[in-house]
């Protein structure tokens, strides 16, 4: 599951013009439109979207790699360590 959060007040110049919402393919599909003034604050938000896109390319592409065979080792002797 996946949240973000935009926390915004009308006076920190970042405004909602618009959003909607597409069903394709069975995938819904969400596009949210800001307006933003400061460009700070702009390249801040990029940034957080751009750790959260790595994120999830890293957890797609982890659970796509075959698990790793564990290589068997022999078993140890019953009378214990040699001497």
């Amino acid at each position: 599951m996946m949240s973000i959060y935009v926390f915004s007040t009308p006076q920190d110049g970042m405004r909602l013009k618009a959003f909607g919402a597409t069903v394709r393919g069975g995938k819904s599909i969400l596009k949210i439109e800001l307006e933003i003034d400061d460009p700070r604050d702009l390249g801040h938000l990029l940034a957080d979207l751009m750790l959260l896109q790595d994120a999830e390319k890293k957890a797609a592409k982890a659970a796509t790699r075959p698990a790793r065979k564990l290589l068997a080792l022999p078993a140890p002797d019953a009378k214990g360590p040699s001497e």
